[in-house]
């Protein structure tokens, strides 16, 4: 008795084998073609108003993602995007456009710095009028 239990379980093994290993094979490749995505080229558009600074957030990318800007202004002021440590200067009435490759992972806050909260050592003692959020995500 003890061994046509061992029988019959050695041949319903060998009759799922087949689904097993199709699962496995199925499960790997959808692992590999979500992992090996190509990077894809973004469009943000931002918006300044009285120093406030405003557009979809989070702004959520992946790394290796070509990332592009738009941003329009009423004022003059710098626009920072910490962690990547870019600093773009925004004028009045202009689309200032700039370009840049996420090719750090994680949470970054781009903020505005109006010109007249400006010191001449740039050190951001002053309070930052709004923030928007800026995820790069792993690839």
């Amino acid at each position: 008795m003890k061994r046509l239990a061992i029988t019959s379980f050695s041949a319903s093994m060998r009759s799922r084998a087949p689904m097993v290993m199709l699962f496995t094979i199925l499960s790997l490749h959808i692992l590999v073609a979500c992992s090996a995505a190509e990077p894809t080229d973004h469009t943000i558009e931002l918006t300044i108003i009285e120093g406030n600074l405003s557009g979809n957030s989070p702004i959520t990318v992946k790394q290796r993602d070509s990332v592009h800007f738009h941003v329009t202004s009423d004022s003059n002021g710098v626009l920072h995007l910490h962690g990547y440590e870019m600093e773009i200067s925004v004028n009045p009435n202009e689309t200032t456009m700039f370009d840049l490759m996420a090719e750090s992972t994680g949470r970054f806050k781009l903020t505005f710095h109006a010109e007249e909260l400006e010191d001449d050592t740039h050190n951001h003692g002053h309070e930052e009028l709004s923030a928007v959020m800026f995820i790069v995500l792993p690839r």
